[in-house]
């Protein structure tokens, strides 16, 4: 399956970079310079009821015949484009929609 990514906040001075793939049916969240600082994991099984809640957060209906992947990435861009203090705000939206996930912060 191939990867799909989408830049959520991009710096150059001094470079920093927020960006998230679905890789494998997960999506990652990651963020930093050319070491990531941190990491928001969603897993597969939670992919369905996180499209649904970026869905009610963009106040979009589904999109016929569109890639759930596509779709997903572009509403999360939709909803945090950049943005900053995006760990904080991605941790709280997933919390409030029930929607586990795994973190990891350097």
């Amino acid at each position: 399956m191939a990867d799909h990514r989408v830049v959520l906040l991009r710096a150059e001075k001094p470079f920093w970079l927020v960006d998230a793939v679905i890789q494998d049916g997960e999506l990652t969240v990651c963020s930093g310079d050319a070491q990531r600082e941190w990491y928001v994991i969603v897993a597969a099984s939670e992919r369905l009821p996180l499209l649904h809640a970026l869905r009610a957060r963009c106040g979009r209906q589904a999109l016929p015949g569109a890639a759930p992947e596509r779709e997903t990435l572009e509403l999360l861009a939709q909803a945090f484009s950049g943005r900053t203090g995006l760990y904080e705000e991605i941790r709280a939206f997933l919390s409030e929609a029930g929607i586990p996930c795994r973190t990891t912060v350097w």
